[in-house]
């Protein structure tokens, strides 16, 4: 099983193949939704979102990553484990509703608590709340379940 250890600010990963339809599901979700949920949690600045994985972010991410101060683009990254280890879990908040998304099933593997959007479970049935993972409907519900794995 995994040894966490993450830092006092909360922090999160997301990773896997950032150009896909899942990633920019995801970044669509993270900026527009959850970045001010997270800031009405724990206040600007007051955690960390790591973006971590292959290929380019679209334009409109890249621009918006440089003006994120909570976020940081790491690219690919050799071992996922010991970046895990660095974080509360990891953050799959990719809302379209179809697919089995391989970067939770790595997560699980690896033993890293996951927060998914609860429509990830609709491909995965391995997805049980609780039990493998933390799940949502909103930003507001990522967020709160994000603070609970602080916590």
């Amino acid at each position: 099983m995994l040894e966490i250890s993450p830092p006092r600010l909360p922090s999160f990963a997301f990773f896997g193949g950032l150009e896909g339809l899942g990633s920019r599901s995801a970044l669509h979700f993270c900026f527009d939704k959850l970045l001010p949920a997270l800031r009405a949690e724990w206040g600007s600045g007051g955690f960390r979102l790591l973006f971590a994985g292959s290929g380019v972010l679209p334009a409109w991410a890249q621009a918006r990553i440089a003006h994120e101060p909570e976020i940081e683009r790491l690219g690919i990254v050799d071992d996922l484990a010991r970046m895990l280890a660095g974080c509360h879990g990891m953050l799959a908040p990719i809302d379209g509703p179809v697919g089995n998304r391989s970067r939770i099933v790595t997560a699980m593997a690896i033993g890293s608590p996951i927060v998914a959007h609860a429509n990830a479970a609709l491909g995965n049935p391995d997805l049980v709340y609780v039990k493998t993972c933390l799940l949502a409907r909103d930003a507001a519900g990522v967020a709160a379940r994000m603070r609970r794995l602080v916590e």
